[in-house]
């Protein structure tokens, strides 16, 4: 009868370790990708910073009609795996105005989506390219 195959845990643990160490080796360098390809992004209104992407956002059913910063949802862990992206996997952070193009973010103290992103600044000073309801309705914004 042959003798049952004996497994050395020291062995077993060095391995689980080596497992680990390539994990995070490889999800570093997976990091380290990502960093490459982000941009830095401030509000030239409300100095909102944010290290993120920026580029076209759309995909087959939805979208965005310009180039946005963006970065994926911070609340969802990331699947490295995943190719079905969405738009509700990210997080639009801003885009640059259309007129004067400063980065702006999307908090309504700061720009305006009328068929473009506008800032504050520039729907100010321009009340006249817009309809006049729309100004009126945000007035208390404007300076």
């Amino acid at each position: 009868m042959a003798e049952p195959l004996k497994i050395d845990e020291s062995d077993t643990n060095l391995s689980a370790k080596d497992n680990k160490e390539t994990n995070v080796a490889s999800t570093s360098k997976e990091a380290d990708e990502e960093d490459k390809k982000l941009v830095s992004f401030q509000c030239s209104h409300c100095f909102l910073f944010e290290k993120c992407r920026f580029g076209d956002l759309s995909f087959d059913k939805s979208g965005y009609t310009e180039s946005v910063f963006y970065l994926r949802d911070p609340f969802v862990p990331p699947d490295f795996h995943k190719k079905d992206y969405a738009v509700q996997d990210f997080v639009v952070l801003g885009s640059l105005c259309y007129l004067c193009g400063q980065p702006v973010c999307i908090d309504e103290e700061c720009s305006l989506f009328y068929v473009h992103t506008y800032c504050i600044s520039c729907v100010s000073r321009e009340r006249d390219r817009f309809p006049g309801k729309l100004i009126q309705g945000i007035s208390s914004k404007l300076k």
